[in-house]
């Protein structure tokens, strides 16, 4: 979850601060300013793509494409489906981000222990907020989620966990000695979650044991964080220029 809000997080950051007409036209020039952040291997790979939807923009993230580009190897395996957001120009220069779907997914990876492996499902999300270019942050954004199940698995302990429900609201403002003040809040209801630990990996009979499990609930759970001056903007920035120098081995004469 963490990873897809710092996937739409990037995709947003990085769109103009001034309102424009949704054409194609539009949709090109956005799709060559994503390339100087996520680089241009993830535009001609179609892994990011930028199309006019209705009065909005809609960038498609396609794991697919993403997994399709990596080496040939047996240790991983994922499937993350595709994740969309719509983007809306406003006339302040600020932006409309919503979207109606966090993909489920599974992942698995071969180590020398044995096979672990993930899988989750999230019903009926929706997130919404204004993205304020200016600031590099969501002045204020809105999400909520029905059922969320997760089931992991490994050589020593499997687990599974779910809530009923979820919701959570994210707070911006500039700060007055730079960069963005933030606040954000997530609660989530009926919390349950099933650890089962097992024997460990052991020809000792005598050192086996019966697996244990542990049951945890909550009516419900939630989370606050914030933060002062983060320097977002100035972060993009550097990310920008890792992008620009990715395939150097050496950076000469920079400050």
């Amino acid at each position: 979850m963490r990873k897809l809000f710092l996937i739409s997080y990037l995709l947003i950051a990085t769109t103009p601060v001034h309102a424009q007409a949704v054409d194609v036209s539009g949709a090109k020039a956005l799709t060559d300013l994503l390339a100087n952040y996520l680089g241009k291997k993830a535009i001609e790979k179609n892994i990011i793509s930028v199309v006019p939807d209705g009065d909005s923009y809609r960038i498609t993230f396609s794991t697919a494409k993403l997994i399709e580009t990596l080496p040939k190897q047996n240790y991983f395996k994922g499937d993350f489906g595709q994740y969309s957001l719509l983007i809306k120009p406003l006339a302040d220069g600020s932006w409309n981000v919503s979207s109606t779907a966090i993909p489920g997914g599974s992942v698995e990876v071969t180590t020398p222990a044995g096979r672990e492996a993930v899988k989750w499902s999230v019903d009926n999300a929706n997130i919404n907020g204004t993205f304020d270019p200016k600031i590099g942050a969501f002045s204020k954004a809105s999400f909520s989620y029905g059922a969320v199940k997760m089931r992991t698995t490994s050589p020593t302990q499997d687990a599974e966990a779910s809530v009923d429900s979820a919701k959570g609201e994210v707070l911006g403002l500039a700060a007055p000695s730079g960069g963005v003040n933030f606040s954000s809040n997530h609660s989530a209801t009926n919390f349950q979650e099933t650890v089962t630990v097992k024997s460990p990996p052991s020809g000792d009979v005598a050192t086996a044991a019966q697996p244990m499990k542990i049951v945890l609930s909550g009516g419900e759970i939630g989370a606050n964080a914030e933060g002062k001056g983060v320097r977002n903007l100035e972060f993009l920035e550097l990310w920008k220029f890792f992008i620009a120098h990715v395939d150097e081995t050496t950076l000469r004469d920079q400050e």
